[in-house]
């Protein structure tokens, strides 16, 4: 069977190498050195299992800029192209999804599509619409027995004589698992027949499935080798194939899989990492609480986590959420609840900006106190800022249309932040250093990357808290060994540890490494337990 995989981020690359074991995978990308690194079996992406499996295992699997060469003759046309949310519109930009819809409906209309990308509620049936002429949405009611799934080796099965076996199924793994867990028993279906015979038809019109992914950046391909469940957002043969492909590559067995139409599937993904989000959100306001009134955050999450309801697990302390999904799904799913009542949704958002502000106050303190609790920095005119005057609305920041994109900057998300969000300070900070009596209080950002075992600080949180001090004057140093320009955001780029440790006053860490063991005085971090 050939598949082709339509966007080679983390989600695409770590998708293309599971199926790559037992089929034919061609990836697509814009991204010329992204195709070479692939081709020549290296990891464009940070992510241990990703490394080990190009450069050990036995894969079919090549890449190529060519639309024509990878969707001709596909079976299955992967889409996980980048949807990032566009703030004038509330809602996520999925042109890239439609472009590749378009391309494929062209040159193979014979494919059939599974989205990978996170889309709004609604977004797949409206695309089916838009592009097959006919909507076919399953009844949510219209599943197997129980109403919840098909669980490999249970005996929901659709009779054999109904159950039709694509020509492009050639593997016969995959045709005997299609023939024999196929959903709705003879017995256990009998009363919603007339509802089967649509919402399990072999060949529903439309072309497009969406399948919600669940990866953590830099363990993409371990999570999909071990899977927590597989969604498939259409009730109906080719699902099962598709699920049945994603089951036949992983290394777990038994994977619970979940049948349900697209919306249904749509907000799954938005619902649970906005709850991942809230998690995140009230650990950091538990710590920020106990930071205030000088309480053991550390003892008050154990006590907290030992009730089992509850469980201690992602309960470390941060700078708040960030990266590719958390702050683009939670406002998502916010703006999905347009006419539906709600407080927590508005609050999770919120939540995420308070604790930034605190943070960037917490900071100042930490630089203040460094100082031996002065206003200046001994032999310098140069005054720290008071922390209660911290600005907490990101908005007071002054575009800088000087602002220049260094050529490493591919991702329009990235360079769009670089122009429009150039933080406010940049100006007094250079007038600063025009006058050779005043040194001003330095903070040094240690990772822009906010995740062990990641290379993305695309929407890292720590962006924000950077945004706030540069508000107030002060001078922000990086050490990001990602990033080969000398600036980021018009803060200089210091990939010298010894030199960045010795220039900064205080050493901002969203997580602790061995790196900072021996000047922790100077470090301020929330990390409590060491992992992410």
């Amino acid at each position: 069977m050939k598949i082709a995989i339509a966007g080679l981020g983390y989600v695409g690359l770590s998708n293309a190498v599971l199926l790559a074991q037992h089929n034919e995978v061609v990836g697509i990308d814009l991204n010329a050195a992204k195709v070479a690194m692939l081709n020549a079996r290296q990891s464009p992406i940070e992510d241990a299992e990703l490394e080990d499996y190009l450069a050990h295992k036995p894969l079919n699997l090549r890449a190529t800029l060519d639309k024509v060469d990878a969707y001709t003759g596909a079976d299955f046309v992967i889409i996980a192209t980048p949807t990032d949310y566009d703030p004038q519109t509330n809602y996520f930009n999925t042109r890239s999804i439609e472009s590749v819809v378009a391309d494929v409906t062209a040159i193979n209309p014979q494919a059939v599509m599974v989205i990978k990308s996170t889309v709004p509620v609604g977004y797949t049936a409206k695309l089916r619409e838009q592009y097959c002429r006919q909507a076919v949405i399953p009844s949510s009611n219209a599943v197997i027995p129980d109403s919840k799934a098909v669980i490999p080796g249970s005996n929901a099965v659709i009779p054999d004589s109904e159950v039709v076996i694509p020509d492009s199924i050639r593997d016969p793994w995959i045709a005997d698992q299609v023939r024999n867990d196929s959903m709705s028993s003879n017995d256990g279906n009998s009363n919603n027949s007339s509802n089967s015979n649509d919402s399990l038809s072999s060949h529903p019109s439309p072309s497009i499935i969406f399948s919600p992914e669940f990866l953590r950046e830099g363990h993409a391909l371990y999570d999909n080798l071990h899977p927590s469940r597989i969604v498939i957002g259409e009730i109906s043969v080719r699902a099962q194939t598709f699920a049945r492909l994603l089951q036949q590559g992983a290394v777990k067995q038994n994977i619970y899989v979940l049948f349900t139409n697209s919306t249904e599937a749509e907000a799954i993904k938005l619902f649970a990492n906005t709850y991942l989000a809230m998690r995140v959100a009230y650990f950091n306001e538990l710590d920020s609480f106990a930071a205030t009134h000088g309480l053991d955050t550390k003892q008050m999450i154990k006590g907290v986590c030992l009730d089992p309801r509850i469980g201690s697990y992602y309960n470390n302390p941060s700078f708040g959420y960030g990266g590719y999904c958390l702050p683009k799904d939670t406002k998502q799913l916010l703006a999905n609840y347009d006419h539906v009542p709600q407080t927590l949704m508005q609050a999770i958002v919120d939540s995420n900006s308070t604790r930034k502000d605190f943070i960037a106050a917490d900071i100042l303190k930490k630089l203040a106190q460094s100082k031996e609790m002065g206003s200046a920095i001994p032999g310098s005119k140069a005054v720290i800022p008071d922390p209660k005057d911290v600005i907490p609305d990101p908005k007071d920041v002054i575009p800088d249309s000087k602002a220049v994109i260094p050529d490493s900057i591919r991702d329009p998300w990235i360079a769009d932040q670089v122009r429009n969000d150039s933080m406010r300070g940049h100006d007094s900070i250079s007038a600063n250093n025009s006058t050779s009596a005043t040194k001003p209080p330095v903070v040094g950002i240690y990772r822009l990357v906010m995740k062990a075992g990641s290379d993305n600080y695309r929407a890292s949180s720590i962006q924000g808290i950077m945004k706030r001090i540069k508000a107030k004057g002060v001078e922000v140093i990086v050490y990001e060994p990602v990033l080969k320009e000398p600036h980021f955001f018009n803060s200089r780029v210091v990939n010298d540890l010894q030199k960045f440790i010795k220039e900064a006053d205080v050493i901002v860490a969203n997580r602790i490494t061995k790196d900072l063991q021996g000047v922790a005085d100077k470090v301020y971090t929330r990390d409590l337990f060491g992992q992410d």
